[in-house]
């Protein structure tokens, strides 16, 4: 049922573009020399028919026929095999005064298996264990810092982990009290 309509409209398409490649454009020039183009020539002028070079054309280009086949397993094989990258922030990214948090962003070769968890963490120190394959550190402190994802299982035992990346944090430094001056 599909294939009428579009059929109708290519052949009405084909109609109307075979009438515009047969029209003529007439070239008139006024008195002033303003030079007119149109399909029709006007009334009471010495309208000349021009005619138009033909289009460049280019052939469409064939695309090859490509398929996509998933992999049969959504998880690694084995613990060992779990290959881990931390895609965002990029490495030696800086955070302006403005820019209040960092979204951590993970990519993982398939699915996390048996209780395995994503370990965020800032210099060292764990920010949080999740599933979640992003993690957004707020308010990070002023400095230069090392990130890195760890994923870690019930025993907290260590099964993979991304590139260390750096980022820098620039922050005003805080406000100090002035100390009073005593009044002489």
């Amino acid at each position: 049922m599909l294939r009428l309509p579009t059929l109708l409209a290519a052949l009405l398409l084909g109609t109307l573009s075979c009438n515009l490649a047969h029209a003529e454009i007439y070239k008139t020039v006024d008195k002033n020399g303003r030079v007119t183009y149109s399909d029709t020539p006007p009334p009471n002028t010495n309208a000349k028919p021009i005619e138009l070079k033909s289009i460049n054309t280019t052939p469409a280009v064939g695309l090859p026929n490509v398929s996509y086949t998933p992999p049969a397993n959504d998880g690694p094989q084995d613990d060992s095999t779990y290959q881990l990258q931390l895609i965002a922030p990029a490495n030696g990214t800086t955070l302006m005064a403005d820019e209040r948090s960092v979204t951590l962003s993970v990519s993982l070769n398939g699915k996390l298996q048996n209780g395995d968890l994503f370990a965020y963490k800032l210099d060292g120190n764990t920010l949080a264990k999740t599933t979640e394959a992003a993690y957004t550190l707020n308010e990070p402190p002023r400095g230069e810092h090392s990130l890195t994802v760890e994923i870690v299982d019930t025993q907290d035992k260590t099964l993979a982990q991304s590139d260390t990346i750096t980022i820098v944090v620039m922050r005003p430094p805080p406000k100090q009290t002035p100390i009073p001056v005593p009044k002489k």
